[in-house]
């Protein structure tokens, strides 16, 4: 991935792991990328308290391009915003040398492996994504990682009194078990219904009246 960090995995699920997960999260791709990808990402933006008017703006995209595009233009301005609100001058760019910059690509990275990790031991591909994951690998990892960037990666990077790689670790690692290790719950519910196939529970989790318990 970019930022000059690597992902390494490896299948290592036995020799006759069973296949279902993996033709189930193939199976709801090829009939209902476009729609996944749209509550995922509805899920994201109102677990962070985004508007309806965002949600509905997000929702009107055709295509998976333009709702890939869309979210790229909105998650830059999600960096800018934050950055901001820290009184600080930010743009987010993989191959910049400033500290906030540095600290992204490393904890962004780190988030990237985790959920790489968590995809498989639950039996999944990190890389059949329903946002990303048409020109890269990891696509699922990136999917799930976004999910909680907000309040896990972001506001580590923008803290000034964090600067070393080992601060950044130890705090990603207290982030997601606080609160009894919701962020990385909520990743694993997600990742077992996608496994599941279960089409029905995924959109009451992401737009109905679950995600209120959830988040």
């Amino acid at each position: 991935v970019r930022g000059g960090c690597n992902i390494h995995s490896f299948w290592m699920s036995g020799r006759f792991q069973d296949p279902q997960f993996i033709l189930n999260q193939a199976g709801l791709i090829n009939t209902n990328k476009l729609t996944i990808a749209k509550w995922l990402l509805e899920y994201r933006l109102r677990r962070h308290g985004y508007s309806q008017d965002l949600i509905d703006e997000m929702n009107a995209t055709k295509d998976i391009v333009f709702l890939t595009a869309w979210e790229g233009r909105w998650a830059k301005q999600v960096y800018k915003e934050y950055a901001l609100r820290r009184k600080q001058l930010f743009t987010r760019n993989f191959d910049s040398t400033d500290e906030a910059n540095i600290k992204l690509n490393i904890l962004n990275n780190a988030l990237y492996s985790i959920c790489t990790a968590l995809c498989l031991s639950c039996g999944v591909h990190p890389s059949l994504g329903f946002i990303h994951g048409a020109t890269r690998r990891g696509g699922l990892a990136f999917d799930l990682a976004d999910i909680i960037k907000n309040d896990s990666t972001l506001p580590i990077a923008f803290d000034k009194k964090i600067s070393s790689d080992k601060q950044c670790m130890y705090k990603l690692a207290e982030v997601l078990r606080s609160n009894n290790e919701e962020r990385i719950k909520t990743l694993v519910r997600l990742i077992l219904m996608i496994g599941s196939g279960s089409l029905e529970q995924l959109k009451d989790f992401c737009v109905g009246s679950s995600h209120q318990q959830l988040t």
